[in-house]
């Protein structure tokens, strides 16, 4: 579909993050190992809800939290590992073996520090002190993530190193086994990577009868779930309702068109597909909550909690309907965003300050970016042209100016520069202004600056027709 450029510019970009992220001594010395496991406070963060483009005049705390072998964050660095592993084979298939070989190595590191290292919990801040984690790690139960990243180890090194694959592949089955119980749990697996686990080992091992069983055992209780009136599964919870839904979709989807035609391969198939359409639009609201995307007879939702789509110059004042900057709808559209979506009842609530239901983020598209590339891919679906349409730009860059104080002897004026923009968006510091003013004759003008965070004035200077600015 022409997307292959920007999946590889997506995907480097966090290749490369990454790799920043990982610091030691030498590569070898895993005790010396440094991984940077989140920057930025979950709490400031929220707080300071603003466009890109005006953030820094917030000026919000980004700290920086880093795991080591006294505190592992195992999970995280496990997924890391996941990530530049799986990387590293798309590299190697679009022909960039060095850059390939350079994310491998890195995987290999991180899965090596976090399979001696193990624990969860706990972080540290850039002054070396352990604290709780500001974002969620999942207790004690890591052994998911080593399991997922072993299983893309052993895909990215089989064909070079067939020894080292075996050593992934068993320590992938060991992993599997330590959290076979977990598949039970029918609300624990849609945010681990349990179940996608036991896909990926039945098909690596499709005469593995256990692996096999089990999968279809919690596949079967996924198929299964209780639905809303509208068709909604009722999985994992409200929050984000169609992230989980679109995420089981594609483990049940990926199995099934592994297994042969049958009746498991059409519920499996149906169940996904079903969850997909309720996304964008089969549902009793006739609404699309994918952005951009409305189909013939639908609305579409358009009030995302996305700082860069919603582009809140005037922070949550936006979102407040007794405030003269409220706004409903997003200045952008952000095309292919999924919307968290709605609650248990199908309602859904166009409100861009219910995040429960309108936020953004990348485990909630990752599901249904998957399952359209699939439903593609079966129904040699063509790229549209001339998308996505291109914005008709409107003012960056403009000036409010009133008169504050007048005493006769001096002019206050106050006056605000906004930067708006947009295309693209982008901080600037330098932003000036003109205010231009007859003074009568024979008066002597100065200008001083009364409050202005580090902005300078000028003294009058002359223009044209006897005016005069600063």
């Amino acid at each position: 579909t022409g997307q292959t450029p920007h999946l590889l510019s997506n995907l480097k970009w966090v290749g490369d993050y990454f790799i920043k992220c990982v610091r030691f001594k030498t590569i070898d010395d895993l005790a010396s190992y440094r991984v940077f496991v989140e920057i930025g406070d979950a709490e400031e963060e929220h707080k300071s809800w603003a466009a890109n483009e005006v953030m820094h005049l917030l000026k919000p705390k980004r700290p920086s939290f880093y795991a080591d072998r006294d505190v592992p964050a195992t999970s995280v660095v496990a997924g890391m590992a996941a990530s530049q592993a799986l990387s590293s084979i798309v590299f190697r298939l679009n022909g960039n073996a060095r850059y390939a070989d350079a994310l491998l190595l890195n995987a290999r590191k991180l899965y090596d520090f976090a399979s001696k290292y193990q624990g969860n919990g706990q972080v540290k801040n850039a002054k070396g002190e352990t604290v709780k984690p500001t974002e969620f790690f999942d207790g004690d139960k890591f052994q998911d993530q080593l399991c997922w990243a072993a299983l893309w180890l052993y895909e990215a090194t089989k064909a070079a190193d067939a020894e080292a694959a075996t050593r992934y592949l068993e320590q992938a089955e060991r992993l599997a086994g330590s959290f076979a119980g977990r598949l039970n749990e029918a609300q624990y697996w849609y945010s681990g990577y349990d179940l996608a686990c036991y896909v990926r080992l039945s098909q690596l091992l499709p005469d593995n009868k256990l692996y096999r069983q089990r999968t279809e055992a919690a596949l079967d209780r996924v198929e299964k779930t209780p639905k809303t009136p509208g068709g909604l599964a009722k999985l994992g919870y409200e929050w984000g309702s169609l992230r989980h839904v679109n995420n089981a979709a594609w483990l049940l989807f990926v199995y099934a068109d592994g297994i042969p035609n049958g009746p498991d391969k059409e519920k499996y198939v149906a169940w996904a597909k079903g969850q997909l359409d309720y996304s964008l639009g089969s549902n009793p609201q006739n609404l699309s909550y994918l952005l951009g995307f409305q189909p013939l007879g639908k609305t579409v939702a358009n009030t995302p909690h996305h700082r860069t789509a919603y582009a809140p110059w005037a922070g949550w004042e936006h979102l407040n309907p007794n405030k003269p900057e409220f706004r409903q709808a997003a200045r952008h559209t952000l095309y292919g965003g999924l919307m968290g979506g709605p609650d248990w009842k199908d309602v859904y609530k166009a409100d861009a300050s219910k995040a429960e239901q309108s936020e953004l983020a990348l485990d909630f598209n990752a599901g249904v970016t998957a399952n359209l590339a699939r439903m593609t891919a079966k129904t040699d679906g063509k790229p549209l042209t001339n998308f996505p349409p291109a914005e008709k730009p409107d003012d960056e860059f403009f000036v409010e100016a009133a008169v504050d104080n007048n005493d006769g002897n001096a002019v206050e004026i106050k006056a605000r520069l906004n930067n708006r923009s947009a295309w693209p968006a982008r901080v600037t510091r330098n932003l000036a202004f003109r205010y231009y003013f007859q003074a009568e004759p024979g008066t002597r003008v100065s200008a001083r600056l009364v409050n202005g965070d580090g902005a300078v004035v000028s003294q009058p200077q002359p223009a044209a027709g006897g005016m005069q600015y600063i």
